[in-house]
Parts: C-alpha cells; sequence; structure tokens
C-alpha cells in the first residue's frame, strides 16, 4: 500500500514539473478595458498585457514599461511601436496593477484609436476609443468615451506557481483518501 502511494506521488511529481517546463510563462500584468453600451451593459473591447521584466526601474520599487507583451482591441493587435505608451506600476505589489497608464494608439488594421490615461495618484481617468475611418470631430467617430476606467481590476498572473500549486493541493487529497481508507 505505502509502494502504490510513494509510486502515485512520484508519478504525481513528474506530470508536475513536466506541465510546468514547456509553459514558460513568466508574470505579467494584464488591464481589460471595458465600455458601456447605450443599454449600460458592459463590453470587453480591449485587453494590455506587460511584462514587467521589460520595464524599467525608476524610482525603489516603482517601475516603468514604455511597451507590451500584447495589446489587442475587439481582438486586432494594436499596431507597434507606439511613441506615445507609459505603463507604471509597483514591483513589489504587482497586484495593484497600474499606478500610471497613458497610451495612444491604433490597431494594426486601422480601423480604431484608442486613447487614455489613468494616474491614481491624480485620481484622473479617461478614455476614448474611436472609429478611425470617420473623422476625429465627428461625433459618430466615438465608440466609447468615459471619465472612469470601468475594470475588474488589473491582475497579475503567475501561471507556472498557479500550476504547482494545484498539483500539490491533488496530492494532498489523495494523500487524506488514502489515510482514510
Amino acid at each position: 500500500m505505502f509502494k502504490k502511494m510513494l509510486m502515485t506521488m512520484f508519478g504525481l511529481a513528474i506530470a508536475a514539473a513536466s506541465a510546468l517546463t514547456p509553459a514558460h510563462a513568466g508574470l505579467v500584468i494584464k488591464q481589460d478595458f471595458w465600455g458601456k453600451n447605450a443599454d449600460n451593459s458592459l463590453v470587453l473591447f480591449g485587453q494590455l498585457v506587460v511584462d514587467p521584466t521589460q520595464a524599467v526601474q525608476w524610482s525603489g520599487s516603482i517601475y516603468k514599461a514604455y511597451g507590451w507583451s500584447s495589446f489587442k482591441l475587439f481582438g486586432t493587435d494594436v499596431a507597434k511601436p507606439a511613441p506615445l505608451f507609459e505603463a507604471e506600476f509597483d514591483m513589489d505589489n504587482l497586484y495593484a496593477g497600474f499606478s500610471f497608464l497613458s497610451f495612444d494608439v491604433s490597431d494594426s488594421n486601422n480601423q480604431y484609436n484608442f486613447f487614455g490615461i489613468n494616474d491614481v495618484a491624480l485620481d484622473l481617468t479617461f478614455f476614448d476609443l474611436r472609429d478611425a475611418s470617420k473623422a476625429f470631430d465627428d461625433p459618430a467617430s466615438v465608440i466609447f468615451t468615459d471619465d472612469t476606467l470601468v475594470t475588474p481590476g488589473s491582475t497579475a498572473v503567475s501561471a507556472p506557481a498557479s500550476a504547482a500549486l494545484l498539483m500539490l493541493g491533488f496530492a494532498g487529497l489523495m494523500l487524506r483518501r488514502r489515510q482514510a481508507v
């Protein structure tokens, strides 16, 4: 019985190690952008992912990123490079998300223009998403505009750590089950 349990644990350990090795996932900061439709329902229209390891140290634990890993509008990649992009965050508290975010970007198909600013210290937030095929001053070009950034929150994600915790949880459940029998 003990030998079988030991073999099961060894198998789980190998499975966990092999599952984590090819992932190559690191810590990222993700920001979702939501807009309100005319009926006040929320629509996810943009997603920004920044790799903290590509940022530069600004002051103490405050880092600034001048590029992104992924930036999508309605599932379409945003054109790179964007000279008017800056994201600031606290490396000691990645779960707090961006303390400052400023951008002026267009998608790679030139369908959308998206600009905005979010400064937590000044309690200032504004974004504007427009149809690029229409004149900027045309009110019909506005898709979403708001002075509040509707977001369920920025998230810091570490896929390998989550997978390891999941495997440890399964191993614990198996041990508990074996002890109960």
